[in-house]
């Protein structure tokens, strides 16, 4: 299973016989700005701090520092917690998507929906190695899970577990079926079936000794043979 360091999802939420394939959030570039726009504000913060007149101490270095927190809050903290929150969540069964701080909300795509996959990345995106996951269902419209890590990767698992669902499928009496065992099916059906072998042999065999059917009536009668006596002699 690939773990990119996102929160481990709970358990209770998966199936009986559900594994987990593939659990991220999405890529750093989400927030990437708000890192920036963070660091400016923290710069400014001490520039002002510094350059204040004396004379507005402490009250300035006070509101500075004041100022400073609810910005930081509002553009690095609070977006930063949006992001650790959302994750992508591929099992053996569906795609479970989650965001959200304190209302969470998700949406949860079975596999067996999903008709074709695709991927989008723009030329930023390929610095970064991330991209857009397209995801067409029975729906009109297609899903977008944008700024996925290494959208590549999961592009080529989540076709491999959509080849394997439905080569699962095909069944010959309940059972999947190789490609060998394919090539098999036509000559074990063409094969004609053996007649049945009495276990008893020696019964099949006829008898040399069985008796003659013949009436004794029937029968040519023996006659009694007659043999000639000494022939006569000369005078």
């Amino acid at each position: 299973m690939w773990h990119d360091g996102a929160m481990k999802l709970p358990k209770k939420i998966l199936g009986q016989g559900e594994e987990v394939v593939l659990h991220m959030r999405t890529h750093v570039k989400t927030i990437l700005p708000n890192i920036i726009l963070a660091v400016i504000l923290l710069v400014a913060a001490i520039v002002a701090g510094v350059y204040l007149p004396v004379s507005w101490r402490p009250a300035s270095t006070i509101a500075v520092i004041a100022i400073g927190v609810v910005a930081e809050i509002l553009v690095f903290v609070w977006p930063w917690l949006n992001w650790f929150t959302s994750t992508y969540t591929i099992t053996n069964r569906r795609i479970i998507t989650r965001k959200g701080v304190f209302t969470k909300t998700g949406h949860d795509i079975p596999l067996s929906r999903i008709s074709d996959v695709a991927y989008e990345h723009s030329f930023i995106d390929r610095m970064f190695g991330c991209g857009t996951l397209v995801l067409q269902t029975s729906a009109a419209d297609p899903l977008y899970l944008v700024d996925v890590p290494k959208v590549e990767k999961v592009h080529v698992q989540l076709l491999d577990l959509l080849f394997g669902m439905h080569s699962g499928a095909q069944t010959m009496g309940g059972q999947a079926l190789g490609p060998d065992e394919d090539a098999d099916i036509t000559p074990q059906l063409e094969a004609p079936a053996r007649p049945p072998v009495s276990g008893n042999t020696e019964a099949a065999a006829p008898s040399t000794n069985a008796p003659d059917n013949k009436n004794a009536a029937d029968r040519e009668p023996l006659l009694p043979r007659h043999y000639p006596t000494n022939p006569p002699t000369a005078q």
